[in-house]
């Protein structure tokens, strides 16, 4: 550009600087050539009238042929006027006067004129369309614009993406999505990527259910089709940014495989919801089935993972109730309750512990789950010194010498495992139905517990009494062994009756009792306190 060009340009440009709206009706009807007049770098007052956002500038310039697409002969540094527009401004006016005025909605993106900040809010590629950017944004209303003036839908940037994706892994709203739909990019639902991704596998891990819902009523959609992991749609549904038990329900409708593996963990859909601490959906997968002993690549189970992981109490809980082997170790030998241990988890341990975990498992180095409790995990130590005590003095069993020296040489430990063994000493001075002492029913069998039980004499005298003598620190192991000898009493008591109609006349009462334990025991899984 001349000096003569450069000085009209800057007498133009300061006008549209200052927004002197006036100044530049003047300058443009004498000299209306120059409305295009650009710098070296392809800036045009158009471009200086988009970045200061003045709609009014904008518009006077257009009406005076101000180009609104960039030439394309020549190489600049500025982006293109819309282009310059969507990167800037977030309320579309611009964008939106731009596109009224002819503006190409198709022209792809030059990545070398996106600025760093602009790249902080969207992943700019040279395929990258006006449309891509919009449903990205959330914005209804310009990507609608943009499809009314001409957006191919179709165009994909450079992963494969088109703005229908986009759309969805966004988070649009599903009336846009719908008409997106409706304008021809059905057939697109169908399509995978270079991963074998799905429009469904994404929107199923972005966590938006209601797209999910949308998407799964659409006959092009097919919920069986993998990821290239081996991931089905459920596991996606375990993964995904927010917890949705609509979706995990919605599939398990459509068949998708409940306990299928991925290829590279050998996860299974449980295996990821535990993981990923997603209690609701761990719970509708266990209540619906999912095998809550497999092991995956690391020769984890769900139980260890449950222990773990972030997911809530009743989860643990469901899954022993459903049949989860407590013993069963990782390949370093350690058990659920070594897990809970070393993170201190000091209600899972108590849970485990309720359920019949074995304090004194060893791991491949020889060590328990006592072993394994932190210094500052003091609930976790005392859940575990109650169960030692109960070990050593209601059921004659040592304990390991190592565990009793990290008893005593902690004070807080030392103390507690005292009035453990003061409390124990007491059940033994405590009668709750004629000879019977509270520890005599602590240290029994569930099996002896459950004929004491079936005494209603008895019964209704331990709970008349025991109510009036709390023993605060075994008061929950009491409750827990009363409550699973109850659960295996009815159990036997069901099962009796149902051989007695079946087998009264071939065989004894006496061996229908015994028939009858026996077979309850098979069912039930063995847990001792």
């Amino acid at each position: 550009m001349n000096s003569n060009l450069k000085n009209k340009f800057n007498m133009l440009n300061l006008a549209v600087e200052i927004n002197d709206l006036a100044g530049v009706e003047a300058l443009l009807s004498k000299y209306p050539s120059h409305v295009n007049l650009a710098l070296e770098d392809g800036r045009t007052p158009l471009h200086t009238a988009i970045a200061k956002n003045n709609i009014e500038m904008m518009k006077i310039l257009l009406q005076h042929k101000a180009s609104v697409n960039r030439d394309l002969s020549r190489r600049t540094e500025t982006p293109s006027p819309l282009w310059l527009a969507m990167l800037q401004w977030h309320d579309h006016q611009a964008a939106e006067l731009l596109i009224r005025w002819g503006a190409d909605v198709n022209e792809r993106c030059d990545t070398s004129l996106i600025s760093g900040e602009a790249r902080q809010n969207y992943d700019y590629d040279a395929q990258t369309t006006f449309l891509h950017v919009a449903v990205h944004r959330l914005d209804a209303s310009l990507a609608r614009l943009l499809m009314d003036h001409g957006a191919d839908l179709s165009a994909r940037n450079a992963k494969d993406r088109t703005a229908l994706f986009d759309a969805l892994v966004a988070g649009c709203p599903a009336d846009l999505v719908l008409e997106m739909l409706n304008r021809g990019t059905r057939h697109e639902l169908a399509h995978a990527d270079n991963m074998q991704r799905t429009y469904l596998h994404s929107v199923i891990g972005a966590g938006h259910e209601e797209l999910t819902e949308l998407l799964l009523a659409q006959p092009e959609v097919d919920t069986t089709l993998l990821h290239y992991t081996g991931k089905t749609m459920l596991h996606f549904a375990a993964d995904a940014r927010s917890e949705s038990v609509s979706t995990a329900r919605w599939l398990l409708e459509r068949l998708v495989p409940l306990d299928a593996r991925d290829r590279i963990f050998q996860n299974t859909p449980l295996h990821s919801t535990l993981r990923t601490g997603k209690s609701a959906m761990a719970k509708l997968l266990i209540e619906r089935g999912a095998d809550v002993n497999a092991r995956n690549g690391d020769g984890l189970r769900p139980l260890h993972l449950a222990v773990t992981g972030r997911c809530n109490l009743d989860v643990l809980e469901l899954l022993l109730a459903k049949g989860a082997e407590l013993q069963q170790p990782t390949p370093s030998g350690q058990t659920a309750l070594h897990l809970a241990c070393n993170e201190g988890r000091e209600e899972e341990i108590k849970t485990l512990l309720l359920r019949g975990a074995d304090p004194l498992a060893k791991d491949d180095v020889g060590r328990t789950p006592f072993q394994m409790i932190k210094r500052q995990a003091t609930g976790a130590a005392c859940q575990m010194i109650r169960r030692l005590a109960a070990l050593r003095l209601a059921e004659g069993m040592q304990i390991y010498e190592q565990d009793e020296r990290l008893i005593e040489r902690t004070p807080y430990m030392q103390e507690h495992y005292v009035a453990c063994k003061r409390e124990l000493q007491r059940m033994r001075n405590f009668k709750v139905y004629n000879d019977v002492t509270l520890f005599f029913i602590f240290a029994a069998s569930d099996e002896r517990l459950g004929m004491l039980i079936r005494n209603e004499e008895f019964l209704a005298s331990f709970k008349s009494r025991y109510i009036e003598h709390q023993y605060h620190i075994y008061n929950d192991y009491i409750s827990a062994k009363f409550e699973r000898a109850e659960k295996k009493l009815r159990r036997i008591c069901a099962v009796e009756s149902h051989l007695c109609e079946i087998f009264s006349d071939h065989l004894t009462y006496a061996a229908i009792e015994n028939l009858a334990k026996f077979v309850s025991v098979q069912d039930l899984p063995g847990c001792k306190l």
